[in-house]
């Protein structure tokens, strides 16, 4: 995750993953940087309920066919601009906390064809920003 660079694709084989994906460096808007999983559905990362799954602080990533569950104070956040989840399914964040499934901050992002579902306070929260797209 750490080497990825504008335009790579990143391919998660089958299984579950105790990491979580944080990204480092930002896409471009003629190069994202994608994450996905190879086959999608098969690639879970879980957070333990003590972190995030996926915390993108980072703009113009794609990530696509992932389920990610058990985060601590959400199981998907987005914090970048431009970025994209697609295919992804978020399950049960720690009730502990003003949680959520999955939470966006920042401008342009898409949200599309999602599933948020399980434990949290709140399903889809989208605190901040302007052009965010959620569909599906």
């Amino acid at each position: 995750m750490t080497a990825a660079k504008p335009g790579d694709v990143l391919c998660l084989a089958d299984g579950t993953y105790t990491e979580a994906i944080q990204p480092t460096t930002d896409g471009t808007a003629g190069a994202p940087i994608t994450v996905r999983a190879l086959n999608d559905g098969a690639v879970t990362i879980d957070g333990g309920g003590a972190r995030v799954p996926l915390l993108i602080y980072r703009n113009w990533w794609i990530v696509g066919g992932l389920v990610l569950r058990n985060g601590a104070v959400a199981v998907a956040r987005v914090e970048g601009d431009s970025d994209v989840l697609r295919r992804v399914s978020a399950y049960d964040a720690s009730t502990d906390t003003n949680s959520s499934l999955v939470f966006v901050w920042g401008d342009n992002n898409l949200i599309e064809d999602v599933v948020a579902a399980g434990t949290a306070r709140w399903g889809v929260e989208v605190y901040e920003g302007n052009g965010n797209t959620l569909r599906r």
